[in-house]
Parts: C-alpha cells; sequence; structure tokens
C-alpha cells in the first residue's frame, strides 16, 4: 500500500521538473523537436521541394528512400532518377551519401568527411550540334530577373570534403549523326578525391579510371585546388578509347579509320586564373599507336596503313599555343594510290573533302588567330612503301615503291623554315634512290637537294608504252645523280648526270630486236623549266644497235608502231602558243655502233650489217642556224667500210643538209636481189665503191653519186615477171674500163618536200681488156694467187691524217702475204708517204683537238657545260696566238636580234654555236705542222703495214724492205695512197 504523503511529494517533484519554467524541459522538446524533424521531416521536405523544383522544369525526379541522420549528419539517398520532358532516363544513381562534418561550425567552412556517389548512369543525347538532353535542361531553367553571377575562384563557397568517390559509374552516348545513330558506353569510372577544398592554396589529391567499352582505359592521378583552380598530374591512355571515331570523321570525310588504339601518357598541369584565363602544361607526352588503317569507300584494301607510330618527348602549352615533339617515328607505313580509267585518283575525294573542312575550319575560327607554334625535333619513316595502280592502261601499271626511309629533322611551322630531309627508297622492279636536301613548306612549298637513282628498271613503264607504240622493253635501265630544285619561280631544275644502260628494245609486230645500246652517258645536263632550256655535255652512246627490215609488201618494221592519240592529234593542231624549248647538245660521240639492213621485197631476200661503226657529231642546238658536222665510219659485213661525213640541220634535215658517203669494198654478190629486181641477173663476184654526196638546201636536193664497180661477173639470166631485162652482160663489157672497173656517176636532183627526184642519164664507158701480163702487173699476179684479180692489189688506201689500215686494205695484206708465202724469191718493199695538202690541215685539227682538250682538263670550273669551257679555252688560244683577233668583233657578227623584237631596243643574242665554229676555223689555219710531223705520219703508215704483213705475232717470214718515207699526190677520192712495190730478191 502505497504511502499518500510519498506520492504526492513525488508528484509534486515530477510536475516540477517538467515545469515550462525549467530549461531543461525546453532542451529536450527542441531534441524531440530536431530529432523527429531529422529523421522523418527533413527526407519528407527534401523530396517534396526537389520534386516540385524539377517538375517545374518538365521533367520527373524519383526517390527510392531518402535518409538523413541529424547526429551524425549524414546524408544518403537511394535509387534516385531523373526523367527527360520525354520520358527517357536523363541520370540515375544507386547510393549519394554525404557525411557533414559539425566541425564547419569552427572552420566557418562546409566540411564533409565524406561524400561518395554509387552506380552513377547518365544517358547523355545528343540530337544535332549544340542540342542535346542537358542542354535542353540548363535551357528549362528560368533566367529573368535574376542577377548574372560572376564566376571567380573568390566566389567559391568555402568547403572542404576529405573524401569524395564515385564509384561504378557509366555513361551512355547516343549521337544522332547525319550518317545514323552511334551510342557506346563509356564505364565504368572510378573517382576518388581526398581534401578537395575551395579554401586558399589548399591542395587535394585525385585519382580517376576509366573504361570504354572496347576495354580502352584512361586513367590519370595527381593534385586538384579550387583556390585558385589548378590540377596537375599525370594521365595514362590504353587500348580503344576512340572507339566509333570512324562515326565522326564520316561528317567530314567518306573514309573510314580503323585501329587497334592507343598507348599514352603525360604530365598535365592546368590552372583557371581569377582573370579567368586558362593556362594548361602538358610536358612528357609519349604515345604509340597500332595497326592504324584508312579505308576508302569502296575499297577493300586499306589506302593508308599505319603498324605503329610512335610519339616521345611531347610537350604542349595554352595559351603560348606551342607544341614540340622530340622524335616522331612511323614504322612500315604504306600508301596505296589508284588512279581510275577516267583519270582520277582514288585520293581525289578524300583531299576535297579535307580542302573542304580546312575551309570551314579557316571561317569558323577567322583569319586574324595566333597561329599554333609546331615543332618535331626528329621525323622519322622506317621501311614504308607506296603502291601505285594506273587502271587507265592495259594490262594495268604498277609502280611499287618499298624500303621507303624518310629524316627530317628540326621540323617547324614557321614561315620560311628550312627543313632537312633525307629519304632512300627502292623499286619493287629494281634500282633504288636517294634525295638529300632541304625543304621550305611555308608559305609556299619549295625544295632543293641531291638526288641520286640507280638503275631504275624501264620494264616498269611498259604499260604506258603500250599506249604509245608497240614495242617491248626487254631491259634497260635509268640512273642519275645532280641537283634538283623547285619553287614558286622555278618549276623545275636539274643539274647533274644522266645513264641509260642495256637498253633492248623489240617491236611486238615482228617479235624481233628494234633498237639498243650497252650505254647512254650524259655526263652534264641542265634542265631549266623556268627558263625553257636543256644543255647537256657531249652524249656518248656506247654499241647502239638498230634494224630496218622492208617486207615483201614493201612496208617497213617502223611502220605502225606508233600509236595515235587525241592527244597527238591535238598536239598537232594546237590552239594555244607555248614557248618552244632550247635544247642544246654538245655534240654525240658513237661507239661500236650497229645497223642489220634487210629488203624481203626481192625475189632473193636481201640483207647487209654495218658493224663497229664510231664517229662523232657536234653541237646541235635548237637555237642555232649553224648545222652539225657529222663524222661516222663503220664495217659492212666482213671487210666493207661505210663513212659518214659532212654537215647537217638535224632538227630540219630539209632546211640544210651536206653529206658525203663513202662505201667501200662492198660485195657484189650480196647485191644480186637487187640486180635481179631491176635487170634479171645474178651476180657472181665484185666488189663496189659507192661515194654518195648529197646537198639539200631550203628543200631543194642535188646529189652527185659516183659508183665504180670491180671484179664484176654476171652469173646466170633469171626470170622476174615483176622487173625488168637488161642485157647485163653487154653492158658490163661495154662499162669496163682497160682496168675492168665500171664508173657509174648517178645526179640525183628533187625536191625532199614532194620528193618526184629524176634520175639522170647513166653513162657507161668500156676502155678494153681487165687482163695484164705479169710482168707489166705484178701484183694481179700475186693476187690471182688467193683468189684476187686486180690492177689495185699492192695499193692502200689511208684517211686524211690517220695511219689506221682500214678493212678492205687489211683484207688486201692478208691476201698478199698468203701469196707472198708461196714466192719466197719476191721480196717487197715498204715506203710510207704522206700528202701535205690532204695531210697537213688533218694534223693541225688533230694538234688543236688535243690542245682544247687539254686546256679543258686544266679548267677549275669542272661544274660548267663542256661547251662553255670549249669556247673558254678557244677563246684563250686564239687570243694567245699571233692572229690579232677582235673577239667582240668576231661575236657582234654571229649576234642579231630576235625575231619580233624591236631593233632600237633590244640586245643582240649571240649564236654561241656558229661563233664556236667561227672560233675553230681561225685557230685550225694558225696551227702549224711540221715537216718532221708529217715524216713521222708517213712512217706510222709504213709501219702498221709491216705489222699486218708479218702477222700479229711476226709469225710471217716475209723477204721486206723499209724504204724511207716520201711525199705522194692526193688520190682523186681525197685520200693518201701507199704504193707497194715488188722485185726479185738479189
Amino acid at each position: 500500500m502505497n504511502d499518500p504523503e510519498s506520492t504526492s511529494v513525488g508528484s509534486a517533484a515530477w510536475k516540477k521538473w517538467i515545469s515550462p519554467r525549467r530549461w531543461r524541459v525546453w532542451i529536450i522538446l527542441g531534441l524531440l523537436a530536431y530529432t523527429l524533424a531529422g529523421f522523418f521531416g527533413a527526407p519528407w521536405l527534401l523530396e517534396r521541394a526537389a520534386s516540385k523544383k524539377v517538375a517545374e522544369l518538365d521533367r520527373r525526379l524519383s526517390f527510392g528512400d531518402i535518409k538523413i541522420n541529424p547526429f551524425l549528419l549524414t546524408l544518403q539517398m537511394l535509387d534516385t532518377q531523373l526523367h527527360d520532358s520525354d520520358g527517357a532516363m536523363l541520370a540515375s544513381f544507386d547510393d549519394l551519401s554525404i557525411n557533414l562534418q559539425t566541425s564547419s561550425l569552427f572552420r566557418w567552412a562546409l566540411t564533409f568527411k565524406e561524400i561518395r556517389l554509387s552506380g552513377l548512369l547518365v544517358n547523355w543525347e545528343r540530337f544535332a550540334p549544340g542540342d542535346d538532353r542537358f542542354g535542353r535542361l540548363i535551357d528549362s531553367i528560368p533566367t529573368e530577373g535574376e542577377p548574372e553571377a560572376e564566376v571567380s575562384a573568390e566566389g567559391l563557397p568555402r568547403l572542404t570534403i576529405y573524401q569524395l568517390q564515385i564509384n561504378g559509374a557509366h555513361i551512355h552516348v547516343i549521337d544522332h549523326l547525319a550518317n545514323g545513330k552511334f551510342s557506346t558506353d563509356v564505364g565504368p569510372i572510378e573517382i576518388q578525391v581526398t581534401d578537395l577544398s575551395s579554401l586558399p592554396n589548399q591542395s587535394g589529391q585525385q585519382r580517376a579510371h576509366i573504361k570504354t567499352q572496347a576495354d580502352g582505359e584512361i586513367a590519370w592521378q595527381g593534385s586538384v585546388q579550387l583556390s585558385p583552380v589548378q590540377s596537375a598530374g599525370k594521365v595514362s591512355i590504353k587500348g580503344k578509347v576512340f572507339e566509333g571515331l570512324d562515326h565522326y570523321l564520316a561528317q567530314f570525310t567518306s573514309a573510314t579509320l580503323r585501329g587497334e588504339g592507343v598507348v599514352a601518357d603525360f604530365d598535365f598541369a592546368v590552372k583557371w586564373a581569377a582573370d579567368q584565363s586558362l593556362t594548361v602544361a602538358i610536358e612528357d607526352l609519349s604515345a604509340q599507336m597500332d595497326q592504324w588503317q584508312l579505308f576508302l569507300p569502296d575499297e577493300p584494301e586499306a589506302f593508308v596503313s599505319l603498324p605503329q607510330l610512335q610519339v616521345s618527348g611531347g610537350s604542349l602549352h595554352w595559351p603560348q599555343q606551342t607544341l614540340n615533339l622530340a622524335s616522331v617515328s612511323l614504322q612500315q607505313p604504306g600508301l596505296r594510290l589508284v588512279m581510275a580509267a577516267d583519270g582520277s585518283l582514288n585520293l581525289d575525294k578524300l583531299l576535297a573533302d579535307l580542302a573542304g573542312d580546312d575551309a570551314g575550319a579557316e571561317s569558323a575560327s577567322g583569319s586574324e588567330g595566333k597561329p599554333w607554334q609546331v615543332g618535331v625535333a626528329s621525323f622519322g619513316i622506317e621501311q614504308a612503301s607506296v603502291q601505285i595502280d594506273d587502271l587507265r592502261t592495259e594490262p594495268p601499271a604498277q609502280l611499287g615503291l618499298q624500303d621507303i626511309k624518310v629524316v627530317v629533322n628540326d621540323i617547324s611551322n614557321q614561315d620560311g623554315a628550312s627543313l632537312p630531309v633525307q629519304a632512300t627508297f627502292a623499286l619493287a622492279s629494281g634500282g633504288s634512290g636517294n634525295f638529300d636536301g632541304q625543304i621550305v613548306v611555308l608559305p609556299e612549298f619549295s625544295a632543293s637537294g641531291e638526288l641520286l637513282l640507280d638503275a631504275l628498271q624501264l620494264q616498269v613503264a611498259q604499260p604506258w608504252v603500250n599506249d604509245i607504240a608497240r614495242v617491248t622493253l626487254n631491259s634497260g635501265s635509268v640512273s642519275l645523280n645532280g641537283k634538283v630544285a623547285m619553287n614558286p619561280q622555278q618549276p623545275g631544275s636539274f643539274q647533274g648526270s644522266v645513264l641509260i644502260s642495256e637498253m633492248d628494245v623489240s617491236d611486238i609486230l615482228h617479235q624481233e630486236k628494234l633498237t639498243g645500246w650497252k650505254q647512254l652517258k650524259l655526263d652534264r645536263v641542265e634542265v631549266d623549266l623556268a627558263a625553257n632550256k636543256v644543255k647537256t655535255s657531249e652524249l656518248d652512246i656506247q654499241q647502239p644497235y638498230g634494224r630496218l627490215q622492208i617486207a615483201a609488201d614493201r612496208t617497213t618494221n617502223l611502220d605502225g608502231l606508233m600509236i595515235e592519240s587525241a592527244t597527238d592529234a591535238a598536239a598537232a593542231n594546237p590552239e594555244s602558243e607555248t614557248a618552244e624549248l632550247a635544247i642544246t647538245i654538245a655534240g654525240f660521240k658513237i661507239d661500236d655502233a650497229s645497223l642489220d639492213f634487210s629488203d624481203l621485197s626481192l625475189p632473193l631476200p636481201f640483207a647487209a650489217a654495218i658493224r663497229s661503226m664510231d664517229g662523232t657529231i657536234s653541237t646541235l642546238a635548237t637555237n642555232s642556224d649553224e648545222p652539225a658536222r657529222v663524222n661516222l665510219e663503220g664495217q659492212v659485213n666482213e671487210f666493207g667500210l661505210a663513212r659518214i661525213a659532212g654537215s647537217i640541220y638535224v632538227w630540219s634535215p630539209e632546211r640544210f643538209t651536206d653529206i658525203q658517203m663513202t662505201f667501200r669494198n662492198l660485195e657484189m654478190e650480196r647485191m644480186t636481189p637487187y640486180i635481179i629486181e631491176f635487170a634479171g641477173w645474178e651476180i657472181d663476184a665484185g666488189r663496189m665503191d659507192l661515194d654518195l654526196d648529197y646537198k639539200i638546201n631550203k628543200g631543194q636536193l642535188n646529189g652527185a653519186n659516183a659508183v665504180v664497180i670491180r671484179e664484176l661477173t654476171v652469173g646466170d639470166k633469171v626470170d622476174n615477171p615483176s622487173g625488168a631485162s637488161l642485157p647485163l652482160k653487154f653492158a658490163v663489157a661495154l662499162l669496163k674500163d682497160s682496168n675492168g672497173v665500171i664508173d657509174v656517176d648517178l645526179p640525183i636532183e628533187g625536191n625532199v618536200n614532194d620528193p618526184s627526184f629524176q634520175i639522170g642519164g647513166i653513162v657507161w664507158k668500156a676502155i678494153g681488156n681487165l687482163l695484164l701480163k705479169v710482168v707489166t702487173a705484178p701484183f694481179r699476179f700475186l693476187g690471182s694467187l688467193v683468189g684476187v684479180d686486180s690492177e689495185e692489189f699492192g695499193t692502200l688506201h689511208f684517211a686524211a691524217g690517220r695511219s689506221e689500215v682500214s678493212p678492205p686494205d687489211r683484207e688486201q695484206l692478208v691476201k698478199l702475204a698468203q701469196a707472198m708465202l708461196q714466192k719466197p724469191e719476191l721480196r717487197l718493199e715498204v715506203t710510207g708517204s704522206y700528202v701535205d695538202q690532204l695531210d697537213r690541215p688533218a694534223l693541225k685539227t688533230q694538234q688543236l683537238d688535243e690542245r682544247i682538250e687539254q686546256g679543258i682538263s686544266a679548267l677549275q670550273d669542272s661544274e660548267a657545260l663542256i661547251t662553255e669551257q670549249r669556247r673558254e679555252v678557244m677563246e684563250r688560244l686564239l687570243t694567245s696566238s699571233s692572229a690579232g683577233v677582235d673577239l667582240l668583233a668576231l661575236q657582234q657578227q654571229f649576234s642579231s636580234i630576235p625575231a619580233g623584237e624591236d631593233a632600237t631596243k633590244a640586245t643582240p643574242v649571240l649564236d654561241e654555236t656558229a661563233y664556236l665554229e667561227a672560233l675553230r676555223k681561225q685557230l685550225i689555219e694558225a696551227e702549224t705542222v711540221t715537216e718532221a710531223a708529217l715524216q713521222a705520219l708517213a712512217e706510222a703508215r709504213a709501219d702498221a703495214v709491216v705489222a699486218i704483213l708479218s702477222g700479229d705475232g711476226g709469225d710471217r717470214t716475209l723477204s721486206l724492205t723499209r724504204l724511207p718515207a716520201e711525199a705522194a699526190n692526193a688520190g682523186d677520192n681525197g685520200e693518201v695512197t701507199l704504193a707497194l712495190k715488188v722485185e726479185a730478191v738479189e
């Protein structure tokens, strides 16, 4: 039983304790209200207010749950979603936890122990440039009546976050492009930031890791600061982080880009200053890209392939706008160029796309923006290849460059920067090249340097040749070495040497060799496209070959070789005038040439071969009126001789030609097919000499030809319905003179532009019997022992100034030695001879040529053209001689005003070729030849004769007597004769 008094006392004490007048009651009530409001009221108000605010923006915000602990000062939002106006998901997260520290009251800054966001999902969708879901959300926020906020580092709220985490975040990207919808997922994204603070000069640490849908990775770590805003650290990139790049590339070009990914890392530093300026610095950049390829539309093979690209030592600075790379290296890149049948390149569409993009970029950025300064210390390409396919030809032409190596140092995009370039390459078809020089890219492209091409095989050009001529390039290579240059003022120039070796060309129609040579060499070539000029040194061609065949229908193997194209037809009737190319060739040197001639149109096929032809052709110049001198000599068949000498205006032979052709010891039996055609008789034996003299002046031809036939034996008559039938045996009997020689003159005249040649009458002369008594013709007797029946047997003929024995005379001496071996009782007397009026001018010319060559060898300027060197030497020789020639007056004599120019204003132009010829003629006249030199020449001729008579090793024991040299008279054909004598041995 309770005590009433104690109960009363307890009730009074309780009432007193909970009395409103007691502060403890209000504390308890306040604590209870805080607890209820914090745990239950605040979550409800936060959800209601946030949802209402978002609803005002025509969006919807939903929460799975909101938890607030007012005592621990924590906030947790679970399963939160933000939906766009069309109901699509904008963003969501699984868990957002915020832990506010009570120390915020003492620090006068919002201080969070931790902010953690888990399971963030962002759906970023772009509908058009500048139009995406989040942009629309921002645009829907009302801004009327609100003062514009100033953003600055000092304006940031005082904030400290000890631990900020974003775990398992994903971004789903949807981009509506012109070529279709592109979508990808980025994530998971992991971000950790410690000690993040907006307090001045307070720095935290950050670490982030992002993965792409294609397993690419982006990671960075470093420091972060909010006041002022700045960050520094290191970024690493690995794998396919640019997945889907081809979708965006398609906005600018139809090409597609594929690649295995990229590996890169760099140090960075970013700072946003109080004046709103942004500073960015990237250092120690290194990157590597593997297996990247660029494909053009409708092409299964890659246009560009790049197995590996490496960049090292890179740095980038903003706002300085500088980008510098220590090294850029491309390993085994490949490029494939295709020219379609219509002449378009597969590259054209890509270039057009890029050109349009560049124009747009320039318009967007303006022309006054500060340009970037880009520099690359070392740029290298290793083992590159270029494949060129030309589908215009049949079969398609293919040109492959391989093993390309390029080294460029000190690359800069500054105007006028000169870049040293070294490049080497090889052709898949054979040959290699090298370039060592300088290029300038900006403001205009120019290049110069040393170019070397070694043994480039010409067969690779066969598909292109098929469009020009019906010939086959069986072999041939070209090499050149020299200096090249091109710039805005000079389309192209070359100074160096050219060599074309082992050329072999056959015609497709007959499947036989057509032409070729062992070596064609130019020691010096100067090409100047700006001046439209080409100058060369002497062209040295060794063992050239040609074949000319007349078919049964009288067509030649040259007919139908050339293929006329539309371009050729247009060139024949040009609508616009172009500057004529001025070509100067210092001359031709021909060594061991050969020509095969055959005529199948005759009843019996005829063939002749010219071998061992040597000689020279003097300077050829398109801008000179001076004709070229020709001097050629060769062997016809086994013992025949051919000489060609005179002058010809090569570029237009009908304008001026004065050529003398000499043929000696031609075998008449080889002419049987022609004799049958025109006379109806065979020729059993005979020797023929021809002297042909052709003169053409302004298209008018006058020819004085002489034919001498010896030892002619007419064979049987041959029926030839298509040819004439002449009493040849009777005619021969009439034409033979007392020496059995037929002498025929064939005058020819006509207009070469409209050839209708009139052949003058042939005067036949017969004087007597060919046979002479042995006592009156001992050499004819000796000749009969070896099958030779000629009074000329024992008489030799030498060219003026020369001591070499000609092939016909060599044959004569060999046979004479054979006859003398049968008559040991006989002795030969050999007397050297010379003809003053023939040999002296020839020796003068030889002496002058030697002096000129010695003078050229002594010159210091070896780079000058041979014509320039020859002029300098001849002028020195002439001024130092006693001739007293006024060079200036001589130059004026050969100078003239160019056609079409004002004579009162224009400067006369020197005809250098004619001027050099005048110098040469005066120097020849000034030369001195002693009597001793003439005697020495005569002795050398005798020595050459004795050497042949004695045999190669002196193994013939002939009886020979050497007599003193003596002067002789000139022969009718301008040759020096050496008559042997025979007498009995005493």
